[in-house]
């Protein structure tokens, strides 16, 4: 008798564990976030992205390191907004933002090896 039990409750634990993980691994699927890449041969410092009702700040990006922030989705249209130090040099720049599709949208913002910034949005 013990034995059926016993299995009984790990087909339990384990679809709860499973579950559990699927639902953590949908999360960050869906969550749309702000990625950030360097590509420069200098850090990029104090970026700071301005969404419609938020505000997400980086730490430091090494030369060739990315950083990457979830958030939640601000379900408000409006403008992104951008800032940062590449090299000293402040760069700064702005889109629209809509509330449409925000489910899986990755905003990345590259430092390329000229220090240009690129902005991509995708869905």
């Amino acid at each position: 008798m013990a034995p059926k039990i016993l299995k009984k409750l790990a087909v339990f634990v384990s679809s709860i564990t499973a579950l559990i993980l699927v639902g953590v691994a949908a999360y960050y699927y869906a969550s749309p976030k702000v990625v950030i890449e360097n590509r420069s041969s200098v850090p990029v410092h104090e970026a700071i992205v301005y969404l419609p009702g938020s505000q997400l700040t980086f730490e430091p990006v090494k030369p060739g390191g990315r950083s990457t922030i979830y958030y939640s989705p601000q379900k408000q249209s409006g403008q992104l907004k951008y800032s940062m130090r590449v090299n000293g040099l402040p760069q700064a720049g702005a889109l629209p933002y809509s509330d449409s599709s925000e489910y899986g949208r990755v905003i990345q913002i590259e430092v390329d090896e000229l220090e240009a910034v690129k902005v991509n949005v995708s869905s």
